[in-house]
Parts: structure tokens; sequence; C-alpha cells
């Protein structure tokens, strides 16, 4: 049986700044819940930027198994101007300058883990400018993601979760945060990587002292 939950219509439709009414309401797809029961949530909105909750819980609180394969998936967001897709493994000829390319949406999916890249991922317009910018607060758990465009006036993407082996539990959350904001991408992206930090509880290690040390190389 495949699961579908589609939640927070009243926020599509809800009166707030007309960046916020352009973001894309995310959906929760799983083809085999096996029990499981997922359910998403808005928990905070201001202009251009929505964080929403993803939960999912096993069929009794007492046993524990993993979770089943499961994707959290945008559609429908307005492919204007939008032409290049950034992530954290986009190589660069300079500081901040992108060479990312759009990538049809059946494209090879990006893949993060633990110590290797990111759940973040930025749509970016000619002008160097944020059109979506998505993140989710995963940092431990391995990650795939696909996006961009659907050959329509639109983008797409989705985050795919526990599609390989995992540890089991009764219940799993993240945390999904959409920025539609008109700033440039950079700004974007640096206001999600902050905010993943939190969310995901993933503060990055302090260097020891000896790591500034010179080191001879032949």
């Amino acid at each position: 049986m495949k699961m579908r939950i589609r939640c927070g219509i009243l926020f599509a439709m809800a009166a707030g700044t007309v960046s916020a009414a352009k973001l894309p309401v995310p959906e929760v797809v799983c083809e085999k819940p096996g029990g499981w029961t997922f359910r998403t949530e808005e928990v905070s909105e201001q202009a251009g930027v929505a964080v929403w909750k993803i939960a999912a819980s096993a069929a009794s609180a007492d046993t524990a198994s993993a979770p089943p394969a499961f994707r959290v998936a945008f559609r429908g967001f307005p492919n204007a101007g939008i032409r290049h897709l950034w992530h954290a493994g986009s190589q660069s000829v300079a500081p901040m300058a992108p060479i990312a390319r759009m990538t049809p949406i059946w494209d090879s999916p990006f893949v993060s883990r633990f110590g290797h890249y990111q759940p973040l991922y930025a749509f970016i317009g000619d002008g160097d400018d944020n059109r979506l910018t998505v993140a989710l607060a995963e940092s431990r758990e391995e990650v795939r993601f696909v996006g961009g465009t659907d050959n329509a006036a639109t983008v797409q993407g989705e985050f795919r979760l526990f599609d390989g082996p995992t540890r089991a539990r009764a219940s799993y959350e993240t945390y999904l945060r959409l920025d539609a904001r008109a700033v440039p991408w950079h700004e974007a992206v640096s206001d999600a990587a902050r905010w993943m930090q939190t969310a995901a509880d993933a503060k990055p290690l302090n260097a020891p002292v000896c790591a500034y040390d010179p080191v001879y190389s032949t």
C-alpha cells in the first residue's frame, strides 16, 4: 500500500507575503509503510521562509523497527528564470561563483551522508539571486536528492530517506526548510547552513591549535 501525506493546504492559500504564498507544500510519499505513519506540520513561517516538521512513527511505540523508505517531495514551484541548481559538491572558479547546471528531474540523485556533503540545494536565477533554497535537517542518515525541471513551467524535487540499511527505532523526525526570498543565493545558502547546524544539532568540531601549525611537504 502506498501512503501519500499532503498537509498544510491552508498555508499555501493563507494570506501572507507574496513570496511565502509561492512556496511549495511538502508531500510525504511512502510506497511500503509497513505500519509506519507519517505527519507533516508547518512549524514556522516568515517572509519567504517556511519550516516544516516531518514526523514518522512505528505501529507501536514499544516496538522498534527500521523506518521504511520514503520521500519528502515538493512540486509545482514556478520556473521563472531559474538557471542553476547549486549543491555542496558544485565546483567553483572563484569563491562563491558556482559552476552548476539546471538538471532534469530524472537525473542521477545527489547523495549526502555523515561526513559527506549535506542535504542543502539552491535553485539560482541568472542574476545570482536566490529563487528557492531547500534544506533538510539530517546530518547522520544518507539522503538522496533529485531536483530540477520537469520539462514544464515548474521545478520540483524530493529528498529520499532510508533507501538503505539503518538502525531500528520507534519514531523519526526531521525538518525541511524552504526559502524563496529575493536575496543573493549565497546569503540564502549561508542562512540555511546555520539553520541546519541548530535544527540537526550538527555543530562543527573545534580544530585543535596544532591543526594550524605549518606542515612541510615535498
